[in-house]
């Protein structure tokens, strides 16, 4: 597999939209609440001109009933415009990434109070053209994940020119 399109070469392996275990998520700093990410340095268009740029999380989220699903950021560092949207949205039990069964709705099971202070384990891998809908175009952006109240750190990603 041709790599020259990502930096670092690891990334290009990076499942997006899904939360599978890979070696480009950022490791778990202990057992409190955090959101850590991990992104590529630089990425170029792919040869056929497709963009993917992959933004890993992994974090100990609090959580609540009703809470807005996580969002991925990003700010062009020379104009000042932001992109946004959701970063993952966990499937529904009996879907796998888009894949659906048929469930009787009075089979699920009826939501259960959270005690206050309850955090969740959380990763996905999501991609910063599709879910925050950043242009094709060369730019140096600033990029976080909010997720359960919490903010990540900010890390820089260069959308490089196409190479000739």
């Amino acid at each position: 597999m041709r790599t020259d399109w990502i930096t670092p070469a690891s990334f290009a392996d990076a499942p997006v939209g899904t939360n599978d275990e890979h070696a480009c998520l950022p490791p778990r700093h202990g057992y409190d609440a955090q959101v850590n990410i991990a992104a590529p340095t630089r990425v170029t268009p792919r040869s056929d001109g497709t963009l993917v740029v992959p933004v890993c999380m992994r974090g100990l989220v609090p959580v609540s009933m009703g809470m807005d699903p996580p969002t991925v950021h990003a700010r062009d560092v020379a104009t000042g415009k932001e992109y946004s949207g959701v970063a993952y949205v966990h499937p529904a039990p009996g879907e796998r990434y888009g894949a659906h069964a048929d469930i009787i709705p009075s089979s699920r099971p009826k939501p259960q109070p959270i005690p206050e202070g309850t955090r969740v384990g959380q990763q996905f891998t999501t991609d910063l053209v599709r879910n925050a809908g950043i242009p094709r175009e060369p730019a140096v952006y600033e990029v976080h994940i909010l997720a359960g109240g919490m903010k990540s750190e900010v890390v820089k990603v260069e959308v490089a020119a196409p190479t000739p």
